[in-house]
C-alpha cells in the first residue's frame, strides 16, 4: 500500500467512525412536541402542566436522549424557585403507536416512587399557586 492509499484510507475510516456516531445519537425531535401536546392530567397537556409546576418564577428545561429505535425519553427538568427543589419528568414516547408515558419523577436528583412522584408534584404545584395569586 502506498502512502497515499494508507492515508486516504485512515480518512475514510475516521468519516465511516465520524457517521457512524452521529447516526447512532440521533433524536427524534417531533418527540419533544408530542410529549408537549399529550394529554396529562384533566384534559391538560403535559406542556400546561409542567409550566404549572413550575410557576412564575421557576425555570424549565426540556431535553430528548434516544432509548432505542422505537422510543425516545423526553425529560423536562422544572425547578422552583419557591420550593427550591428540582423535578425531572422522564416521558417516554413510543415511535411505533405514537403514546406518551410518564415513567419516572425524580426529586432533586433521587428517583421517586409513584406515590411520592405524585405527592412531589402536588406539593410543587400548591407552591406555585400560592405564588402566583
Amino acid at each position: 500500500m502506498t502512502t497515499i492509499q494508507r492515508k486516504f484510507s485512515r480518512f475514510a475510516f475516521l468519516l465511516a467512525a465520524v457517521l457512524l456516531a452521529a447516526c447512532e445519537g440521533e433524536v427524534n425531535r417531533g418527540s419533544l412536541d408530542r410529549v408537549l401536546e399529550s394529554q396529562a392530567v384533566n384534559g391538560q397537556t403535559a406542556e400546561i402542566m409542567v409550566q404549572q409546576l413550575a410557576g412564575r418564577n421557576g425555570r424549565i428545561e426540556w431535553s430528548l436522549e434516544p432509548l432505542n429505535g422505537e422510543q425516545q425519553r423526553v425529560v423536562a427538568t422544572v425547578l422552583s424557585r419557591q420550593t427550591g427543589h428540582e423535578l425531572e419528568l422522564h416521558f417516554e414516547h413510543n415511535l411505533s403507536d405514537d403514546s406518551v408515558t410518564l415513567t419516572e419523577v425524580h426529586r432533586d436528583g433521587e428517583a421517586l416512587s409513584v406515590v411520592d412522584g405524585a405527592l412531589a408534584m402536588l406539593a410543587m404545584r400548591l407552591a406555585a399557586a400560592e405564588i402566583d395569586e
